[in-house]
């Protein structure tokens, strides 16, 4: 014979329990030890409510390589578990190294590991835990919640500028690299255009190759960090009366990238100039099917990082005879 009582859900016989406790009967009463029994029975046979885990962001299935499966190891043998700040050094990471298992032995080099320049690049162990790594001194690096990566919007419907290459140089149209695109686009006078600089540049390219940073302080977020003697490059920097423009050069679509890699060089040089006066700008171009992307950023906030703001993008292609 079935049980009428197996019709009702879970919920509505918990309620009941709840409902049955609540009612007023005397100790005395005999009924009150029967019920009370019922009630502990009953509910000692309701499964337990689960709780509901908070949707954290999606991140794509993707296998693990070698950088995540190092990092992985790396993150075990510290027990950290990605909920604050960690503190990591170069020598830190090559001791865990001779630890590492056969398999990934090999691949505990520093630089390398560290090196994370775009949100797609991170492996797959930092976007599980919503991490981001930063250089704050040679060879010492802090693994951080904060976001340090800006996403590059291509918005199509924005009119393509044509321009014409600089036909008089014999070696301008030798060649497809970064340098090969930013010649082009300096000797086409682009950075000189109304809306990137808009005044004729005086001096550059400047800083090329290999620098170190001065010890700041910088902001990320509502955190602040030292930093010390960070090495950075700038692919291009130029200086016109009134303002000095830096910048990021990729010959290939790019859909993020770190802001140190703006940010570095502008504080250095924005610290050692100490002028008011001055204007300090910065750009990053991007190349897809023939369109050249170029961003034009400023920082809100000199000494944070995380105030870069994105003021216009603009699209060019070189008309080809």
């Amino acid at each position: 014979m079935t049980d009428t009582n197996e019709t009702t859900t879970n919920n509505e016989i918990d309620n009941l329990c709840d409902l049955v406790e609540k009612v007023d009967l005397d100790e005395d009463d005999g009924k009150f030890e029967e019920i009370q029994t019922i009630v502990k029975k009953t509910k000692k046979i309701l499964p337990k409510k689960e709780e509901q885990p908070i949707e954290e962001p999606k991140v794509k299935e993707k296998k693990s390589d070698a950088k995540d499966l190092s990092w992985r190891f790396i993150f075990q043998e510290l027990s950290y578990d990605g909920v604050s700040d960690l503190r990591i050094t170069a020598d830190m990471i090559k001791e865990i190294g001779k630890k590492a298992p056969a398999n990934i032995k090999s691949q505990f080099e520093p630089r390398l590991l560290c090196y994370q320049d775009s949100i797609e690049n991170r492996p797959l162990v930092f976007k599980e835990k919503n991490l981001c790594i930063i250089a704050v001194k040679n060879g010492v690096y802090m693994i951080l919640k904060e976001n340090i990566y800006y996403t590059l919007s291509y918005d199509t419907d924005k009119p393509i500028i044509y321009i014409e290459k600089n036909k008089k140089s014999r070696t301008l149209k030798v060649g497809n690299s970064e340098s090969s695109l930013l010649d082009n686009l300096y000797y086409a006078k682009v950075f000189e255009r109304e809306e990137l600089l808009n005044e004729k540049i005086q001096y550059g390219p400047l800083l090329n190759g290999r620098h170190y940073t001065k010890t700041f302080d910088m902001g990320i977020g509502d955190n602040t960090y030292q930093i010390q003697s960070v090495q950075y490059e700038t692919d291009a920097c130029y200086e016109s009366d009134n303002k000095i423009v830096f910048i990021e050069c990729k010959n290939k679509k790019t859909d993020s990238f770190n802001i140190r890699q703006l940010y570095y060089a502008f504080r250095t040089l924005y610290d050692e100039v100490n002028d008011p006066l001055c204007e300090f700008i910065c750009l990053f171009i991007g190349y897809d099917k023939g369109i050249i992307y170029i961003w034009k950023f400023t920082f809100e906030d000199p000494k944070v990082m995380t105030s870069i703001k994105c003021h216009s993008l603009h699209r060019y292609s070189f008309i080809e005879k």
